[in-house]
């Protein structure tokens, strides 16, 4: 078996396992005390098991769109890494990113992520062999590929939107000015 149909049902088993993880919570939060303490995972059931019920189409979709989107991240990740002579598999190049992702969301960090990101995949890659040097411009390039598309499209729908960030920050201003000429009165 060739490393990219083992990435493809590596992906397919993957997504099985999330599904049933959420189908299991989903269905067991109804006699599960510990889920309904937990208000967030109480309100994510109730979310699954009312798009289980009502629409099982959308949920399907977004299941499969969602697999989709990792696999192309992967890909994405692991085409970069061949771009800069590094050394590592489909299947090492999306852990890696998936990795870097999730460590680098869950840190407080600057805004986009800077140097959190980087950091946080050369973590990543030293545990595949992959040295901080060998690693350092794979982490640049890929941040900058994985953030400044969305960036740059939201950018221009939320404007076409009419949301703008001068639009908040002038709500932001009015809303200061109002406590504070209501506190100081």
């Amino acid at each position: 078996m060739n490393s990219f149909t083992l990435y493809v049902w590596g992906a397919v088993g993957f997504m099985i396992v999330s599904v049933g993880l959420v189908r299991l919570l989903a269905w067991g939060s109804t006699g599960m005390r510990a889920i309904r303490r937990i208000p967030a995972l109480a309100a994510f059931a109730d979310a699954v098991r009312e798009l289980e019920q009502q629409q099982r189409l959308r949920l399907a979709l977004s299941r499969a769109l969602s697999a989709l989107s990792w696999l192309l991240v992967g890909i994405a990740a692991w085409i970069i890494a061949l771009a800069v002579n590094l050394d590592i598999s489909l299947m090492t190049a999306t852990l890696v990113i998936m990795g870097t992702i999730f460590f680098a969301t869950v840190v407080p960090a600057a805004p986009s992520e800077t140097g959190t990101f980087e950091f946080a995949m050369l973590q990543v890659l030293e545990i595949f062999g992959v040295s901080r040097q060998a690693g350092f411009g794979f982490a640049i390039i890929a941040h900058t590929v994985f953030f400044l598309p969305p960036t740059i499209m939201a950018s221009v729908f939320l404007s076409r939107e009419g949301l703008t960030m001068t639009d908040r920050l002038r709500d932001i201003i009015v809303d200061r000015r109002t406590q504070n000429s209501a506190g100081s009165a």
